[in-house]
């Protein structure tokens, strides 16, 4: 959470933020129980195509979006499966993914770093929640207060540092004798961020 502070820093007893509803509309991603679809974007500007256009795009897919520590070799499978046509649903996505971990054990089922990564890059969430860290501040009244839910270390990351930087007064260099830049905080963070 974090809030904006008004200009004069006095806000009256009565009324100290008003609540207007702004909800972002954010693509779904779609993933029928019977694994028919791999991934979907609504108004579709990235396919599944584009996304296994070559292993090492792919496997930075996996590696930066799914933290996925075997992206390269489940990458790997992912394509030669989709060449030979093998890779037409979700199921086999997740046999495929599977395959590569072998009998090592997991906390979590050894494909849900991939559908994570192929989730992100379809629906294009972390350029998304970007634009959304970038505009939503400006749209609190003074004393208003944002609040954001992550799910997952890459977004949680992205809400901390923007939520760091809102809050962060003078720029200026260390060894500056003083403020040169004039930039005040105009929000506070109000939790552990």
């Amino acid at each position: 959470f974090f809030r904006k502070m008004s200009r004069n820093s006095a806000c009256s007893a009565a009324g100290r933020f008003v609540i207007r509803p702004r909800v972002m509309a954010l693509p779904t991603y779609l993933a029928y129980a019977d694994g028919k679809e791999v991934a979907r974007l609504t108004g579709g500007e990235v396919t599944r195509q584009q996304i296994l256009a070559t292993v090492q795009e792919l496997a930075g897919i996996l590696k930066q979006y799914g933290e996925e520590k075997l992206a390269r070799p489940i990458a790997r499978r992912l394509k030669e499966a989709s060449q030979k046509g093998e890779l037409t649903s979700t199921l086999d996505c997740a046999r495929i993914a599977t395959s590569v971990y072998g009998k090592r054990s997991q906390r979590i089922h050894p494909a849900t770093r991939t559908f994570q990564a192929l989730r992100i890059a379809v629906n294009q969430e972390l350029n998304r929640l970007k634009a959304f860290l970038e505009t939503a501040p400006h749209f609190l009244n003074p004393g208003g207060r944002l609040a954001c839910i992550s799910f997952q270390s890459l977004e949680d990351r992205m809400v901390k540092e923007a939520f760091r930087g809102l809050s962060r007064g003078c720029v200026c260099p260390a060894d500056f004798p003083q403020c040169v830049c004039g930039k005040v905080a105009e929000f506070k963070i109000l939790t552990n961020a």
